[in-house]
């Protein structure tokens, strides 16, 4: 029971604290996209605070696209679903399933064109590393896999993480897990 009260106050501690600050800031609206921490990704790329502000620029504009994509590509798997319930004729759920597919090639043509944005107003050096970085990522799942068989050992946490314990594990199989998270610094009202 003990342990319980500590993970729910832990829990609760770590959701208590401040999100990364928020796109457009004052006066922002509900639901507005948070803004990623991107500290590491500015210092191994040397980006400018000129790029930054126009790489965080692109990220609203596009995501409004992308929403109204998602949301006709929601209505489109309802319409589906319901036409698959009901038995609808073979021209209807055909019909339904060209149009999801349209809007599926259609998001993955939005992120390109926001992929290509951002990467167009890096210099040769930054795109180079960026390069670099892509290559990396490739292999994330494995170094995490290779972290949970203690084949790699968790890197200390970086000033600022919190570690978090849960007795209960998380993802397939039993057991306690330990993870950190990154508390943003506060920021200046």
């Amino acid at each position: 029971m003990t342990r319980l009260w500590i993970v729910l106050l832990a829990g609760t501690a770590l959701f208590a604290q401040r999100p990364h600050f928020i796109a457009g800031q004052p006066g922002t609206r509900p639901g507005a996209m948070l803004r990623p921490p991107a500290g590491e990704v500015k210092a191994y790329l040397s980006l400018s605070d000129a790029q930054m502000q126009s790489i965080e620029q692109i990220r609203p504009q596009g995501g409004e696209s992308l929403r109204t994509v998602m949301e006709q590509m929601h209505q489109k798997h309802q319409a589906l679903s319901e036409a698959l319930k009901t038995n609808k004729d073979a021209a209807t759920v055909g019909q339904l399933m060209l149009d999801v597919q349209a809007l599926r090639k259609r998001e993955q043509e939005l992120q390109k064109n926001l992929h290509e944005q951002a990467v167009n107003l890096l210099t040769a050096d930054q795109k180079a590393k960026l390069a670099k970085l892509e290559e990396a990522a490739k292999l994330s799942q494995t170094i995490e896999q290779a972290t949970m068989l203690n084949l790699i050992a968790r890197p200390e946490p970086a000033e600022g993480d919190v570690l978090f314990f849960s007795p209960f594990g998380m993802g397939p199989g039993p057991g306690p897990m330990m993870f950190n998270i990154r508390v943003p610094p506060p920021h200046a009202q």
